[in-house]
């Protein structure tokens, strides 16, 4: 049985998985085993998975039945096939240092924590790269899972990429939901942390490549998920009582987020009717749920905005008017 279990989904990732695929080959600790989850890929990555599974026994891959549209449940089903004591998640455009799992294990043999983190380093052409934490972050440190899920909220000044997770701490975690939504992992993180007696880090680098292809960053249907991501995050303060001014922090992201992405769908995207009938849809629900969570009552102690949030209508309204005024002015 290996110590760790790799889970990387994967869709259409031809262009970049062979990059991931040989940092976890030319990792220094080998006791390892990588399950690829293909989320029906519509391009050469299952070929390129197989070719690796045919040199290097300790690849597996695995194919959803259906796509999915979201990286939640291929990973998830990676990790009901582990068989490792921990669980590494990797994505499929991103690559470890070739120390990771071998700083990622002393700390575990070290700390005998129940969550390890690494450096979470964001690289873009032209721009200087984005660490989280910063270098000067003491690494050799030990946090309570609550102390460590407060430092990603509202904001992350952790990063949970490529975190090494106790395997049956992971499985209680994505048993709880079947969530799909855009970047709905991010709330699986922040339960982990929350859950975990103790975090560790491990002063080793993963690396997310920025570039046209992240689904994050795409204008799509699915980007406007992020509104009923924000509101779930919300309630997961709520419930979980998270101390301090951190509920009104994040509904205050909440609201400034959702009047960004609404923005976005009314004034500056052009989609097909499908496409927007599918946004407008999500941004609904998103309004509806921030009503009944009581998320707009963190700032309708102003006339202006009780009645910019009386509806979605009266607040589509509003937004569009502003921007035509910023347009024209």
């Amino acid at each position: 049985m290996p110590l760790i279990s790799v889970i990387m989904p994967t869709y259409n990732g031809s262009k970049y998985i062979s990059e991931a695929i040989e940092s976890i080959i030319n990792q220094t600790f080998t006791d390892w085993e990588l399950i690829i989850v293909d989320d029906c890929s519509t391009d050469d990555t299952p070929n390129i998975i197989q070719k690796y599974v045919v040199q290097d026994s300790r690849i597996r891959m695995l194919t959803m039945p259906s796509n999915s549209g979201s990286a939640r449940l291929p990973r998830r089903l990676g990790v009901y096939n582990a068989n490792g004591e921990y669980i590494c998640l990797i994505d499929h455009d991103d690559y470890i240092a070739v120390d990771y799992f071998e700083k990622i294990v002393t700390r575990i043999h070290e700390t005998h924590s129940d969550v390890i983190l690494s450096q979470f380093i964001v690289k873009k052409e032209h721009s200087p790269n984005l660490c989280i934490p910063s270098s000067n972050f003491d690494f050799a440190q030990l946090l309570s899972g609550y102390n460590a899920c407060l430092q990603t909220i509202p904001h992350w000044k952790l990063g949970c990429n490529g975190c090494c997770v106790t395997t049956s701490l992971y499985k209680n975690i994505v048993d709880e939901s079947n969530n799909t939504f855009m970047n709905g992992d991010e709330i699986d993180s922040r339960k982990i942390l929350l859950n975990a007696q103790q975090v560790a880090f491990a002063e080793t680098q993963y690396y997310h490549i920025k570039h046209g292809n992240n689904l994050s960053d795409r204008i799509a249907p699915k980007f406007f998920e992020k509104t009923l991501t924000n509101n779930q995050l919300y309630l997961f303060t709520k419930e979980n009582e998270i101390g301090g001014d951190i509920v009104t922090r994040v509904a205050e992201l909440c609201i400034r987020d959702y009047l960004s992405y609404l923005n976005t769908f009314l004034n500056k995207v052009r989609l097909c009717r499908k496409e927007k009938n599918a946004i407008r849809r999500t941004l609904r629900t998103a309004f509806s749920e921030m009503k009944s969570l009581h998320i707009f009552d963190h700032r309708t102690s102003i006339l202006k905005w009780r009645l910019i949030f009386l509806s979605y209508n009266a607040c589509a309204l509003y937004i569009r008017l502003k921007y035509l005024i910023e347009k024209y002015r």
